[in-house]
């Protein structure tokens, strides 16, 4: 569950003493990212969520997560391989063989078990958007313009619900802008970093 992993890094951040400090996820790590902030808010001094919803799955996308450990089960090389692909945009598959060949060699790391875990995780997690307008610390979200699992208009949505936003477009995107636009990725963290720390 989302709240396991929430807690799991709370754990580590205990053992490093780390007191409050800003929590960024990427994907199902946002998931894990708003967990923590509703378990342990006064821990937080910044959000980011990288493509990243704090609603749901819908129904449809809770039977996709379904379909996609009945596949792993087959073959989780296939199943892998596809996936990755698929989180980056279209036109950014040509020019990022070398992104997609490591974030693929990532996730064959990962055993069947675990992605069976992690996707019954993910469609099983409650919303947690009431969050996005209660906290005081502000909340980065990073959007792909080209995201294929999660579309721009609804995290702009919940961009509106924040008290103190910052948001980043990635325009030309899907959902690895980390490795699709690592500069302009690295430059919107740091600021966000200076912002939380004020």
């Amino acid at each position: 569950s989302m709240e396991l992993m929430a807690r799991s890094v709370k754990a580590v951040a205990d053992q490093l003493r780390l007191k409050r400090f800003v929590l960024a996820g990427h994907s199902m790590g946002g998931y894990v990212a708003l967990a923590f902030g509703e378990l342990f808010p006064d821990h937080l001094r910044g959000m980011a969520l990288f493509h990243a919803t704090a609603y749901p799955d819908s129904p449809e996308r809770r039977h996709e997560r379904e379909r996609a450990v009945e596949l792993i089960r087959k073959n989780r090389t296939i199943y892998t391989k596809q996936t990755i692909r698929s989180l980056f945009a279209v036109k950014n598959l040509k020019y990022l063989k070398k992104e997609i060949s490591f974030a693929h060699r990532i996730a064959l790391r990962t055993s069947r078990q675990g992605i069976a875990a992690a996707l019954y995780g993910m469609r099983d997690r409650p919303g947690r958007d009431i969050i996005l307008g209660l906290v005081n610390y502000p909340i980065m979200m990073v959007i792909g313009r080209e995201d294929p699992m999660v579309r721009p208009e609804q995290l702009l949505e919940q961009a509106r619900m924040i008290r103190d936003p910052l948001v980043v477009m990635l325009e030309h995107d899907g959902h690895m802008g980390f490795l699709e636009s690592p500069q302009r990725f690295t430059k919107s963290l740091r600021s966000f970093l200076r912002r939380s720390f004020r």
